[in-house]
């Protein structure tokens, strides 16, 4: 099941991206304002996706 949802993620992903509402090397922190940076600070949203 994880497997076949990720091409379904990245397009969504990628369509977001298209559209100018989420930028790829955007800290995941950005849009998860919940998650403290120190977690996510080596983290962007493309290493997410991929």
């Amino acid at each position: 099941m994880f497997s076949q949802t990720k091409a379904i993620t990245t397009v969504a992903f990628m369509t977001l991206v298209e559209k100018g509402l989420v930028v790829i090397d955007d800290p995941v922190s950005k849009y998860f304002p919940e998650i403290p940076n120190q977690v996510v600070t080596k983290v962007n949203s493309m290493e997410i996706v991929f």
